[in-house]
Formats: C-alpha cells, structure tokens, sequence
C-alpha cells in the first residue's frame, strides 16, 4: 500500500515539475522569410509603412541603415531626437540623422515604432524592388535565427528556456533527423554546436588558419571571408609579400575605399570542418575579431544563431 502511494506521489510531483516546466519553456515560431541571394549578397523583401523595399541580412551590423534614397523616395520623418553614430569595418565612423519608421513588415512579423539611421550603401546589387538599406543585430537579434539558404530562406524563433526539460534548438534537431533511412546517431553527428562569444548581439566563433588560433564573425553582410590585415601579420605576411598577391580596392559603410588581397593559405580549421588552401580576402578590419565570415559561408551550410543559448550549430 506504501509502495502504491508513493508511486502516485511520483507521478504527481513529475506532472507538477512538466507543467512549471512548460510556463517556463517557449519555442515559437515568429516568421519565415523569403531570402534572395544576388551574387554575395543576402537581402529579404519587407515593406516598410506599406512600400516595398529590400534589405541586406547583415548578421555583422550592430545596427539597422536605411539609404538617403529611400529617406526621400518613401518621403519618410526625420526623427530629431536621434542621431546615430555609423562606422565602417575600417573603424572610422561619422555621425548621420535618423528617420521615423511607423511600421516594418518581413513576412509575418510587424515591427512597429522604430528610429534607423540613414546612410550610404556603396556596393548594393541592382535588383527590384531596391535595396533601400540592411536589418543588423538591433533587430535580429531579438530572436533565434535560422539560416537556411539551400532552401532561400530566414525563420525567426522566441525561445525561451527556463528550465532543464524545455526543448532546445536547433527544431531541425526532430526534422533533419526523423528520415526513414538515417539513424538518430547518423544524424546527430552532422549538427555542430561551436563554442560561440557574443558581443553587441554579434557571434564570434573560433578559427585556426595555418596554425593559428583566431576569432571569427558571422557576418551576413559581407561578401566572403576577410581576414583582417593585422592578423595576415601575425602569420607573417607583411605589405610586401601580400603586394604580389593580386587584389584590388573597395568601399563599405563610413569608409573610404581601402585595399584587399586574395591570398592563398595552407589551411582553414572552423569546428570539425577543414579547407585545405583556401583563398581568402585580406583586407584592413578594426572589429572585436580576426575574420568576417560572410555570405559564402552561409551559403555552404545551415546556420542558426541561437540567443537563448548564446551558441551557433550548423549543419554542412
């Protein structure tokens, strides 16, 4: 009789634990947005107070940017009780006027009430409807992320986890995994979870580039890897040896046109992953790390940047 009660007892305290734990557990779907890729550039489609514009995804960007374009073609309010101090990858900043944004639309998802700086966006590819300016950190990340470029699109998550028995991302953790002909084990081992450090809402991961260990940035925004000209100089190339390399100049936000390098290393180590002689941009860089990875890395794997969790697991 003893036995009997205490198993009830069990059962009652294990019902009481799920369901606090569930009041303590969200994982909500928010919005899956369409992405368009034109060349490297990764931009969504939203409409902003009701006109449609493009935007780039620009995991790199602390902040959100719209163009003086689409300030004047959407007639929009300058807002006069901010001023926004916008620098480029170089360091160099400048400080720009605010507009007023009443509503932004992406997919499901209604922002309402924002301020965005208003600023040049040298580079921006021609498409329709334009490029009007990028959506940075400040607003992606609010959420969990998940970047799924083979399939051309963006989903937006509200996670929270309160407790140990609440689900945890990545959700392709059940879907990837639940085909007939593949184990659960096969499976797992394609998911990575990288050890991730999270400034200003932006992810670094590490990296090892022959031999040496460094920090990248997942940066959405920029067109391919760029290993920043400081650290090409720990590995020991100097102006010189990086001179014979062919390259050229280019122009980002609040920064003057500056000059890259294609240089070929030995070896890129990110996680388990391994390229062998890859060719990568060198150019001058003044953020908190020693390589930007962009578009084309996003665009080789399943990427999904987790806030609840702080970490970033990927799928090649």
């Amino acid at each position: 009789m003893k036995h009997y009660i205490s198993v009830l007892m069990i059962g009652a305290c294990l019902m009481s634990t799920a369901s606090h734990a569930k009041s303590l557990c969200t994982f909500e779907h928010i919005a899956t947005i369409p992405l368009t890729e034109t060349g490297y550039t990764i931009s969504l489609q939203a409409h902003l107070e009701g006109h449609p514009l493009s935007l780039i995804v620009d995991t790199g960007s602390e902040g959100s940017l719209l163009t003086p374009e689409a300030l004047i073609r959407l007639r929009l309010t300058p807002d006069n009780s901010f001023k926004t101090l916008i620098s480029g990858s170089d360091g160099r900043g400048q400080i720009v006027p605010n507009v007023t944004i009443k509503t932004l639309e992406m997919g499901n998802l209604l922002l309402s009430n924002l301020s965005f700086p208003v600023g040049a966006l040298p580079g921006a590819p021609l498409i329709r409807p334009a490029i009007s300016g990028l959506i940075g950190m400040n607003l992606l990340g609010n959420y969990d992320l998940d970047f799924d470029l083979p399939h051309h699109q963006l989903t937006l998550y509200h996670i929270q986890l309160g407790s140990m028995l609440c689900k945890r991302p990545p959700a392709w953790q059940e879907s990837e995994m639940s085909g007939a002909n593949k184990s659960n084990k096969q499976n797992s081992g394609k998911i990575k979870t990288l050890h991730t450090q999270v400034i200003a809402r932006r992810y670094m991961i590490p990296f090892i580039l022959d031999g040496h260990k460094g920090t990248a940035l997942l940066d959405s925004g920029a067109h391919s890897h760029i290993v920043s000209l400081s650290f090409a100089h720990k590995l020991g190339l100097n102006e010189e040896r990086l001179a014979q390399d062919p390259g050229g100049y280019s122009a980002s936000i609040a920064t003057p046109e500056k000059r890259y390098y294609w240089h070929q290393f030995s070896e890129l180590k990110i996680g388990d992953e391994v390229r062998k002689k890859p060719t990568l941009t060198v150019a001058p860089l003044k953020e908190h790390a020693d390589m930007l990875l962009g578009a084309d890395w996003f665009q080789t794997h399943r990427v999904w940047i987790s806030k609840a969790t702080e970490r970033v697991y990927i799928h090649p």
